[in-house]
């Protein structure tokens, strides 16, 4: 199965196409674009020779149905402020996809399960030997959650 994963951020939003069971990343990238219609549409254009296979649509969500979970700034400090303003990115990711007809799971925002993973050990998990960035890492495991959700 062929996945597109995406981490948004206010500032940030990491994207990747991977499949599974193989662990392969096929694309991956980050967007730095604050407005968020620039930022969708350089994600569909980054992933357009994929998009026609992709059978998944896994987005990070700060919380799903009024449920808040875990969400820690690079301070190590929960924010709430960032669950507040990452929610309307993920929300926002979510319908444009949606929009566009593909099965799209939200994934909650969570440690472990290999957020977070060091560059090295997460590209040895992958077999991906090219640069990549958090953001980008974090989107190949948020498809790898959502997969794993479906089942």
């Amino acid at each position: 199965m062929i996945i597109l994963g995406v981490d948004p951020g206010i500032r940030h939003t990491g994207w990747a196409i991977v499949t599974l069971p193989e662990r392969r990343v096929l694309a991956i990238g980050t967007v730095r674009e604050k407005e968020w219609a620039k930022a969708l549409h350089t994600i569909g254009d980054a992933t357009a020779g994929y998009l026609g296979d992709v059978g998944l649509v896994a987005v990070n969500v700060p919380a799903i149905e009024g449920v808040k979970a875990a969400f820690w700034a690079k301070s190590g400090k929960r924010s709430e402020m960032s669950i507040v303003k990452n929610g309307g990115c993920s929300g926002e990711v979510c319908g444009w996809f949606l929009a566009k007809g593909f099965r799209v799971v939200k994934v909650l925002s969570k440690r472990g399960m290999g957020m977070k993973m060091a560059p090295k050990l997460w590209a040895a998990y992958w077999g991906y030997d090219g640069r990549c960035s958090e953001d980008a890492r974090d989107a190949a495991q948020i498809a790898l959650i959502g997969a794993e959700e479906l089942r």
